[in-house]
């Protein structure tokens, strides 16, 4: 309303000059004035619906800090949240239970607080949200990668989609990659396209003389439009009012605390102990794939703060015997399913069912659950669950160009170091390496790539006695690779003495500096050719390889083409799309089993284009010893219907089978 009545009383303005002024219209100043005065009144009003100090969004906005980048981008997806106001407050219902923990663990290690909204772009706060590349949970790790970092992989427990777990890693691997680029939107972009593609990334951009900033790189549309999009919630969040947009609040306390258990526990009697529904259980701890919390050093149960206090009492007073349907079974060696099933009286297919497994085997240390008192050894409470998954992730991040170092005075000479490689030291429990800083002590000088010093020579003979060097030292690793920045003062040519003690001659000392410098531009102009040769080489090979595949699909679709279009014999039929053996023999009144034998099919796979004999299969008759490998999903049933064939005469022929195993080899005519 009060929007309203602003507007009227500008447009009002605007009539009663019109009717002050009947002959002359207003002028363009007058009308572009009282437009200004409309919007500064609704920023005004924007600004004084502010959220309280309880607020968690009010907390949050005041470490806001990272710096816009691409400004088109990001006034594009403002608008594009805006239009679609639903789906921005749905997100923003999923993110009450978990938002506190993540905005107070970011400000625990003094990042910016854009970070804590970044699972709005990565998966919506939806916990077990799964990309098409095979990402999954909060903050979409891959499953190497979040290995990496300490997130495990079992049958029954998956550390991407635990709440606290994930949290963790992601803010533990924002943060190295941070130290890599020394960028937040760069370590942001790091995070979603891969450190070594944002690397290779600075490296081209340096290569081409230009600052390795967001908007000077060449990635993908993607990457491009990821931080501009982390950037247009963030200014939502910042003044959802300038937007028209009413978000939820957000009250600035825990929503759950953490539950330290030492026995597994059935996740519905956690929920009946705590008086919560299972749902909410879920909700905070989506981690685990099985019906069972499996307490471990790394996995939180995690409950809702005021369930806590009743979930503890009631604990205390449960009958243990109750609190566990399950037996825990936790191979010491590779185990095949079969074997386990024989032990607890359990079928293969439920066991696989309730564990959500695939394979036929299970590896030392996976525990699984099985029917309860069917072991007649429990497995020891410290050998459960264990992921033995090797950790494969490894940095692609290229060995990092040197900054483009500004020109200089003319009274200054520049040297870049390099130093002996950093020592790390690893944390176990987080799984995150650490770099310790550099001795000066270690310090190699190399000259510095610079094109403006060259031509300063006599001119620059006076200061350069009496100015110090800025020298800037990089140090690069390899495992992970990073890139650390010092600045130290060195002495300049003038001031370094001689072998005897004698001070060197300004002039001479100026000239032999300026042709070591001349010595590396060379090098480093050769290097920079060769490099370029290098990705010239690449792009060639890479277009070559796309001109062979072209090639080869047309080919390919020419065959395809000259089989479909040539006449088909009389007595054949021509495989088209969507024909299978079963409508095949039904259009031609056969049996499956005849077009199978008359044209030596493996299995029941035929292609496009391909020629079956139809005659051969009029003329065969019963043909003797057709057999059929069993794909998962076949019945008996399904595949008699599919084949044409009597279900009892393929039970007969197979000693009486009733259940069938995938890769088992099904008799379907024969003695």
């Amino acid at each position: 309303m009060t929007k309203l009545k602003t507007l009227v009383s500008v447009l009002s303005g605007l009539t009663a000059l019109g009717a002050a002024h009947v002959k002359a219209a207003p002028t363009p100043d007058q009308i572009g004035m009282a437009v200004m005065q409309l919007n500064a009144s609704l920023l005004q009003q924007a600004k004084a619906q502010t959220f309280g100090s309880g607020s968690l969004w009010a907390s949050l906005r005041q470490n806001f800090r990272i710096g816009e980048v691409n400004s088109e981008l990001v006034r594009r997806h403002e608008s594009k949240f805006t239009a679609n106001r639903s789906y921005f407050d749905r997100t923003i219902n999923r993110s009450k239970p978990y938002l506190f923990h993540i905005a107070n663990e970011v400000k625990k290690r003094n990042m910016p607080a854009e970070i804590a909204l970044l699972p709005f772009i990565e998966s919506a706060f939806v916990t077990k949200a799964k990309s098409h590349v095979g990402a999954s949970g909060l903050w979409q790790f891959m499953p190497a990668t979040g290995r990496h970092y300490g997130l495990e992989r079992t049958a029954l427990y998956d550390g991407r989609h635990d709440v606290y777990a994930a949290t963790d890693a992601a803010l533990n691997y924002l943060q190295y990659l941070h130290g890599l680029f020394g960028d937040w939107s760069l370590a942001l972009a790091a995070y979603n396209w891969g450190e070594g593609n944002v690397g290779r990334a600075v490296n081209r951009a340096r290569a081409q003389g230009l600052e390795p900033t967001y908007e000077n790189l060449r990635m993908p549309n993607e990457t491009r439009n990821y931080v501009p999009k982390l950037l247009a919630v963030r200014n939502i969040v910042a003044n959802p009012q300038s937007f028209g947009l009413n978000i939820s609040d957000i009250v600035n306390r825990p929503y759950f605390q953490t539950v330290h258990l030492d026995k597994p526990i059935d996740q519905a009697a956690i929920a009946r102990l705590a008086n919560i529904s299972e749902s909410e259980f879920l909700a905070l701890n989506p981690g685990f794939n099985a019906p069972v919390f499996i307490p471990k050093a790394n996995r939180k149960l995690l409950l809702p703060t005021e369930a806590v206090a009743t979930f503890e009492r009631n604990y205390r007073n449960a009958d243990p015997g109750g609190l566990l349907s399950w037996d825990i079974y936790t191979p010491f060696s590779n185990t095949s399913l079969s074997s386990i099933a024989a032990e607890t009286g359990m079928s293969i297919a439920e066991l696989k069912r309730l564990n959500g497994i695939s394979s036929n085997t299970l590896s030392a240390g996976r525990s699984i659950l099985v029917a309860k008192n069917s072991l007649s050894n429990p497995t020891p409470q410290n050998f459960i669950d264990i992921d033995n998954s090797p950790d494969t992730y490894q940095s692609d991040m290229p060995t990092m160009a040197a900054m483009p170092v500004k020109a200089a005075p003319a009274t200054q000479i520049n040297f870049a170091s390099r130093s002996e490689p950093a020592t790390q030291t690893t944390d176990f429990v987080r799984q995150t390496a650490s770099v310790e800083p550099v001795k000066a002590a270690t310090v190699v000088q190399t000259p510095v790539i610079t094109e403006t010093v060259i031509a300063q020579t006599v001119a620059a003979t006076q200061t350069a006695a009496t100015t110090p060097d800025i020298t800037t030292v990089t140090v690069v690793r390899n495992e992970p690779v990073q890139t650390v920045a010092e600045t130290v003062i060195t002495p300049t040519v003038a001031e370094r003495p001689s072998e005897n003690g004698e001070t060197v001659d300004p002039m001479m000392a100026l000239v032999e500096d300026s042709t070591l410098r001349l010595n590396a531009s060379e090098s480093v102009k050769a290097a920079i050719v060769q490099a370029e040769n290098a990705e010239a080489a690449a792009q060639a090979r890479a277009a070559k390889l796309a001109e062979n595949r072209a090639k080869t699909q047309k080919r390919t679709e020419t065959k395809i083409a000259r089989s479909n279009t040539s006449p088909t014999p009389a007595g054949t039929h021509r495989v088209e799309e969507g024909d299978t053996l079963f409508n095949i023999a039904q259009r031609y009144n056969l049996s499956v089993a005849d077009l199978i034998i008359a044209n030596d099919i493996k299995g029941n796979n035929i292609r496009k284009g391909q020629l079956l004999n139809l005659t051969a299969a009029q003329s065969s008759g019963r043909i003797q010893n057709v057999s059929y490998i069993v794909r998962k999903g076949d019945t008996i049933d399904s595949v008699a219907r599919r084949f044409n064939i009597d279900a009892n005469d393929i039970r007969r022929l197979n000693k009486n089978a009733h259940t069938l195993s995938p890769g088992q080899q099904l008799k379907l005519t024969g003695s």
